[in-house]
Order: structure tokens, then sequence, then C-alpha cells
């Protein structure tokens, strides 16, 4: 019998809830499934990367105000809603933060039309610690420049530990995430 804590074993470990969310645009419809609760996960659930809450601030089709995905105390869950309601966006915002990556041909291409600044948020758990993602960009005339921290969770704030250089961060957020850019859409994401 498979049970909803192994599915972390078989599948990458990012499962969006269905909730209600309507970015300003009028985004994707979701509704909260019923949480599934274990005493104790096994193992190979613990040791994975849970999203916890996804912000995003003029990222694509979600504008100034954005929006907010509150993923605590979901377990298992369905994104659905009409084509271009912002579902594939939700997943672009979470593979831009954590790998600098999304299906755009350029990072530009990310910004809401006539914006200049985006901005998204990922708290995430992995092994016993909650740890936040904030990656920026700006446009400007003759370039962009772009803005990558990383904080865990110390008691109700977060201590910065980003590293040096934005690669250097990239890399500790890669071995806290365990999992690449490439595995996680060849693996967890049905193209349209």
């Amino acid at each position: 019998m498979l049970r909803v804590a192994d599915l972390g074993a078989i599948f990458p470990p990012l499962i969006v809830p269905v909730m209600r969310f309507r970015p300003n645009t009028g985004g994707p419809e979701m509704v909260y499934t019923h949480p599934i609760h274990e005493p104790e996960p096994p193992q190979s659930v613990r040791n994975t990367m849970l999203p916890l809450r996804l912000t995003l601030r003029n990222f694509m089709s979600y504008g100034e105000e954005g929006g907010e995905l509150d993923l605590r105390g979901v377990d298992l869950a369905c994104l659905s809603g009409g084509n271009g309601h912002g579902k594939s966006t939700l997943v672009d915002a979470i593979t831009w933060v954590l790998w600098g990556r999304s299906r755009a041909a350029r990072e530009d291409d990310l910004l809401r039309t006539g914006t200049t600044e985006m901005e998204v948020e990922l708290e995430f758990a992995t092994g016993g610690a909650v740890y936040r993602v904030i990656r920026k960009r700006t446009q400007r005339k003759s370039s962009s420049t772009g803005v990558l921290e990383l904080a865990v969770r110390d008691g109700e704030t977060y201590r910065a530990i980003t590293g040096a250089t934005m690669a250097e961060t990239e890399r500790a957020i890669g071995d806290l995430v365990r999992l690449s850019y490439d595995t996680f859409v060849n693996s967890s994401l049905l193209l349209q």
C-alpha cells in the first residue's frame, strides 16, 4: 500500500497544494485538500525539500501585489485551472528562485510587462531546518542586475547564510535541495 508520506521517495518532493489563489490578474483557482498527517514520516521524506511558502512580485502574470501560496500543512494536492491562468508560472517561480532557470528564453522575459523589478521568495524545509531564498532582478536600459539571498530560520527570525558570490549561494542552495533543475523538470512537471 502506498502512503502519501512515501511519495517523496518516488517523486521529487515538490507537491503543490490545491487552494484558492487569485493573483491580481485572475490566476488559477485552487482549493485546499484535506491534509493527511502521519505521526512520523519515513526517513526519505524527512530528508527532502518541502516547500512551505511562495511569494511573487512582478513575476510574469503576477503583478506588484503578486501573491502568496501557503503550502504549510498540505501533504498532497493538485494544481489545476484553465490555460493561461498562471499554473506553470508558479512552477517557473520555484525553479527560478532555486536554480535561476525557467522555461523563458531570457531572464528578463520573466518580468511582468511594464515593470523593471521582480522578486520571488520561497521558504522551504529540509533536514530539520527551515530556509528562505529570495531572488530579485532589476532591468536597466544597458543591463540587468540580480540579487540572491539565502537564510536559515533562527527562532522567529532568519539568519543570513548568503555566500560571497551568487554562484557560491547557488551551490549552497543546490546542496540543500539535493535536486538539479533538469531532474526536477524532467520528473515532476508535465509541460503543456
